[in-house]
């Protein structure tokens, strides 16, 4: 590659990779775990020739540069392939997530249709599937192309040696003419049901933000280091995060699957030792289940040492579950110094705010009643009753155009680190020493959503501070906001409004909730709109109104439902009422409501236009002050102490099947928070309300325990634990006898 090439544009992904390629073309650039086990492995070259197949068979299929691919894949490496391929041929991926066997997903839909892809990328398993079932006739709106079976005589064979000429040929790197304004990507925001919004991520977005993450990770980038993720690739997190910006370093990169994750959470930790792993994160919640699920035993044979950088974010950060983590793992060479708590969002790329390099987490204990109104009142370590203790999520964080390329300077664009303000969702004036939104600006935040969303200017809001018409997503981020600073006389543009809610106090950015009344549970954006409607249309007048917020769960913010029931409703059927309640959301959305209370009607708290005053519902519940009819309460009823396993006698088919069963309806009380007295081995398990991270979970210390292996799909194959139960002791005897 001639280098002459780079200097008129900032360097991209692709200019990264390819550098790898013809310096190291035989350095293991990524690796597949599936069940514990090597699944599939590639060199740099290796991912450049697939890449480069990919690229040709988008042109031979008349996908135009500009035009958008849909990239729908079960876990895997092909879909890195198809991603580079995508960036190769100059067509715009869009990662988006493969829909349930046997079921439409309104997410996959909506994308479909928001997006217009030409092209669905896949594997031909998952594209023989969906065009056989559910989404027979889709090859007539998108033409499917298959990427693990494309063949090109211009690539040389998998494992063979690739020569850096033929690899390299520019001809391959397409190059619109403003590159850095170019799309790298439409990446979907992770709505609830049908509301994801494309973000227009551009190439110079894109660089920024893994500059960005180079440096403040402090990640090397001589091809030293070693990455592992299991997060989705999909989400901006595992995309970003998790796989292009060890590409843009030239790391190794061990990936499996979220679902092998909830089976085995020791399988994180197991690959981060073994391949001595100096980078790897996840939300909130994966720390907490792996304290939770990982046995002593198990853990003392873990080397963490190599373990650098263990990013968090995505979800609320809670520091009991970081300091449970880093004591449990500190004899396996762990310590709390290693976390780097972290702020960012789609809209932005990725990272906002986060240290410089890894480092002691920033605590705060504020006044609960006091924050509630606005206010920011630091305390002393004392009575968490009246305190609200918050993780500190770093500082802006963003590079000069200098680490990238100077072009960007001479295009006239913001090249300064990124900025945030504090600012008063109200008024939209700056404010300090108080709770207010967080507003973004700098070289990573993405230029706009696909599709705008539909707005109207409040015409109440003060006209000298907001200048232009923002597009508004529905869970309140804007673009194109320009801000006028009380103590400023010239207003600044190009502002992100987030939608979340925080203050700063020495320099660290602290989240303390939404403007709106969105819910982030284990990375996933949730309306409560769409839930309560899902619970009102499903239930019919069994439920009258309903109201859904999220409260501090066991593995961080879980889901809380208060649903008014009719008055003449007899009170024997409060508890089936609130089963089918949990059941209908969790088939929806694949969320399991860890709290349901069932109130008479007209209790709800409601503002004078007739909306439900969710924030208001959540305080009565908190404080006691609801007259309950009924109330099903996971925390109350699970508990995370180890389940003892009893021993399986292989040889009596019957004993083995009974001894499995209780072990199952056991953990459902314990894990699953159902009640003693509900428990029925030949009731469905989805009445119980397990959602497939539970369900997941469950088959995982099955597995442990029986040493057998497990579909994903058993706990839905065998639909009741009775089921389950002689599926589970049938393997076992196969495996022993």
């Amino acid at each position: 590659m001639n280098p002459a090439s780079l200097e008129s544009t900032p360097e991209r992904l692709l200019d990264r990779v390819a550098s790898r390629v013809a310096d190291t073309p035989d350095r293991l650039a990524l690796r597949f775990f599936a069940a514990g086990e090597i699944r599939d492995q590639w060199t740099f070259a290796e991912l450049w020739s697939r890449s480069q197949n990919v690229c040709q068979a988008l042109h031979r299929h008349n996908v135009l540069p500009a035009q958008r691919a849909a990239l729908v894949f079960d876990p895997g490496l092909d879909f890195v392939a198809a991603f580079l391929g995508c960036h190769l041929a100059g067509v715009t991926p869009v990662p988006t997530c493969y829909p349930r066997q046997g079921r439409r997903l309104p997410r996959f839909d909506s994308v479909v249709s928001d997006a217009q892809p030409t092209a669905l990328l896949s594997t031909a398993a998952v594209i023989d599937a969906m065009l056989g079932g559910q989404y027979a006739g889709l090859d007539q709106q998108l033409t499917p192309l298959a990427v693990d079976q494309l063949v090109s005589r211009e690539s040389a064979p998998s494992g063979a040696s690739i020569r850096s000429e033929t690899v390299l040929d520019p001809s391959h790197l397409h190059r619109p003419q403003d590159d850095a304004d170019s799309l790298a990507l439409l990446q979907y925001t992770s709505g609830s049901t049908d509301r994801p919004k494309g973000v227009r991520v551009t190439q110079a977005n894109l660089s920024a933000n893994l500059a960005t993450i180079t440096h403040a990770f402090r990640l090397r980038s001589d091809g030293s280091e070693t990455c592992v993720s299991w997060l989705p690739l999909f989400h901006d997190m595992g995309l970003i995060g998790g796989i292009l910006s060890s590409l843009w370093i030239g790391a190794t990169t061990i990936l499996f699957s979220p679902q092998d994750f909830l089976r085995r959470p020791l399988w994180w930790l197991q690959l981060i030792s073994q391949y001595r792993a100096s980078v790897s994160g996840a939300p909130n919640f994966a720390y907490q289940l792996a304290f939770d699920r990982i046995a002593p035993e198990d853990a003392a044979k873990l080397d963490l040492s190599s373990w650098r950088t263990a990013f968090c974010g995505a979800e609320p950060i809670s520091e009991r579950t970081l300091g449970d983590f880093s004591r449990r793992f500190s004899a396996n060479g762990f310590d709390a110094d290693r976390f780097y708590p972290c702020y960012g969002l789609a809209e932005a790329t990725l990272l906002v705010t986060g240290g410089d390099g890894p480092g002691p987490l920033h605590v705060v204990d504020v006044d609960r009643q006091a924050l509630e109104a606005g206010d920011v009142q630091i305390r002393p370590r004392g009575d968490r009753d009246e305190t609200r203790r918050l993780v500190g999520c770093g500082f802006p964080q963003g590079v000069d155009a200098d680490r990238t390329t100077p072009a960007a300077m001479s295009r006239g664009r913001n090249t300064a680190a990124t900025e945030i303000q504090i600012v008063d969702p109200e008024t939209l004036r700056i404010v300090t020493h108080r709770v207010g939104e967080i507003w973004v600006r700098g070289p990573s935040v993405a230029d706009g959503y696909w599709t705008p969303p539909k707005h109207s200017q409040d015409p109440n809001s003060p006209q000298d501070n907001l200048a232009s018409t923002p597009q508004h997503d529905a869970d309140g981020s804007c673009f194109g906001q320009t801000l006028r600073s009380p103590d400023a006389g010239a207003s600044t543009g190009g502002w992100l409004r987030t939608g979340d809610l925080g203050f700063q106090h020495d320099g660290q950015l602290f989240i303390v909730g939404r403007v709106k009344d969105l819910i982030i549970i284990r990375g996933r954006n949730l309306h409560p709109s769409d839930l309560e409607q899902t619970i009102q249309t499903r239930l019919g007048e069994s439920i009258k109104r309903s109201a859904v917020f999220s409260v501090d769960g066991a593995r961080g913010e879980a889901l809380a439902v208060i649903a008014e029931v009719d008055r003449q409703m007899d009170r024997q059927a409060h508890a089936n009422t609130a089963r089918e309640l949990r059941r209908v959301v969790i088939e929806e959305h694949e969320v399991d409501p860890q709290s349901i209370v069932l109130v008479r009607e007209a209790t709800l708290p409601m503002t004078t236009s007739g909306k439900i005053r969710r924030g208001h519902c959540r305080e009565q519940l908190d404080r006691g002050e609801l007259k309950i009819l009924y109330r099903y309460d996971a925390a109350m009823l699970a508990s995370q102490v180890p389940i003892s396993f009893p021993r399986l006698d292989v040889g009596n088919g019957e004993t083995t099947t009974h001894l499995i069963g209780d072990w199952m309806k056991h953990w459902m009380i314990a894990r699953g928070g159902v009640s003693p007295q509900d428990i029925r081995g030949n009731r469905p398990l989805t009445e119980y309300g397990l959602d497939s991270m539970m369900a997941v979970e469950m088959s995982g210390e099955i597995e442990n325990w029986a040493d057998v292996e497990l579909s994903p799909l058993a706990a839905w194959d065998h639909p009741t634990i009775d089921d389950l139960a002689a599926h589970v002791a049938e393997l076992t005897r196969a495996t022993r006898l």
